[in-house]
């Protein structure tokens, strides 16, 4: 398995907003790559296949291709939803990307998950 980083596209069996419906889910890892430690939390936000157009703020475009992006693996539009923050340790992560998303990404993403959660 690849090495869990910031930047990371991951897919976890995690709940929906609501903290219902578990099951496989991509997200991006936010947490600092030197603060993630085995056994413990670090923070994700989810990304979804499920949005409204026009986009809202909370939601950034993901990189996908339809015979899966080779960064983020997704095959269909997606966002990151910003105001959907998950805490979860390394136990509960199926799959890790082989690479980071994009600096620029990243920064566009945290900079909208801190707008949402003021």
């Amino acid at each position: 398995m690849a090495k869990l980083q910031q930047g990371s596209v991951i897919w976890a069996r995690v709940p929906d907003q609501n903290n219902q419906n578990h099951k496989t889910r991509a997200l991006v890892v936010l947490t600092r790559t030197d603060e993630i430690e085995p056994g413990k939390k670090f923070v994700a936000v989810a990304i979804s296949s499920d949005f409204d157009v026009p986009l809202e703020d909370r939601a950034i475009p993901m990189p996908w291709l339809k015979n899966r992006h080779p960064v983020t693996r997704l095959y269909e539009p997606s966002v990151a939803v910003c105001d959907w923050l998950v805490a979860l340790d390394e136990s509960q992560v199926e799959t890790i990307s082989h690479r980071p998303i994009e600096t620029r990404l990243l920064v566009q993403i945290m900079a909208q998950v801190s707008k949402c959660s003021q």
